[in-house]
């Protein structure tokens, strides 16, 4: 049994832990793989439940080490914002306010549910192993979700350290041995 003592500490530490998810989370993978000289960055959007609004459009800053990656661009198919007809896109490598390296801004969504935001494209300069950073500038500012009011909905945005790697075709060929090795071995 437990007392009431431990009842309410396990009350409290629910409640705290439970404010920490209280609102989406906006945030990119920690890792990637170079696929013909570029890699696809894919901007996730999970917790759309916590919201108290329907979420109905964004705008997102990224800055990003041109040094690593370059040539940004987007891709929206099969994303949150390729889903709806009349979704309008705005991609700018050049913001007015020269807050951040890009800005994307998204209107008109609908039912916005967890899943993939919008994907980013971007070319790599090496084709050596990196770690590169690509972080949102001025989270719950100039990088936001709205409603239908475009009143913000307050939303955590993660930066990630990201590691992009390089896919050797050897890597692929002793792979594919591999499995066709064990493929053999099964119907013998």
């Amino acid at each position: 049994m437990i007392n009431k003592k431990t009842g309410f500490i396990l009350f409290i530490l629910l409640l705290c832990i439970s404010h920490v998810y209280a609102e989406p989370v906006v945030t990119l993978p920690e890792k990637l793989i170079i696929h013909n000289g570029k890699i696809i960055v894919p901007v996730y959007l999970n917790n759309t439940n916590s919201a108290n609004d329907v979420i109905y459009g964004f705008a997102l800053r990224m800055t990003y080490d041109m040094t690593a990656i370059n040539n940004p661009r987007y891709l929206s198919s099969n994303t949150l914002s390729g889903k709806f007809e009349n979704t309008e896109i705005w991609f700018t490598t050049e913001p007015y306010d020269q807050c951040g390296d890009i800005s994307i801004s998204c209107y008109n969504l609908n039912q916005v549910a967890d899943g993939i935001l919008i994907k980013l494209i971007f070319d790599i300069v090496s084709y050596a192993n990196i770690q590169t950073d690509i972080l949102f500038c001025k989270p719950n500012e100039k990088t936001i979700l709205f409603n239908s009011g475009f009143d913000k909905i307050e939303t955590s945005f993660i930066n990630k350290h990201i590691e992009i790697k390089r896919v050797d075709m050897s890597d692929v060929i002793g792979l594919l041995k591999k499995l066709l090795s064990i493929s053999i071995q099964k119907q013998f």
